[in-house]
């Protein structure tokens, strides 16, 4: 899935419990808070894997120190 795949679910999932809530569906709700949350930790890994990347690629800059 991609970001905005993701954040849709979110914005959905949210629609969705407050739906639930009010008919009081309590089991729907927590599927509905779980789905969320399980959006939230993709898009967090998808943040750690971009960042990971950049890392990657990383090279310190070093500089020759004249008194050694």
């Amino acid at each position: 899935m991609n970001v905005g795949e993701l954040l849709g679910i979110i914005e959905l999932s949210k629609d969705m419990e407050t739906r639930f809530k009010a008919m009081g569906l309590d089991l729907e709700v927590r599927k509905a808070k779980e789905m969320a949350k399980q959006a939230k930790i993709e898009l967090k890994e998808i943040d750690l894997i971009k960042q990971y990347r950049e890392e990657r690629h990383y090279e310190p800059i070093t500089k020759h120190n004249p008194f050694r």
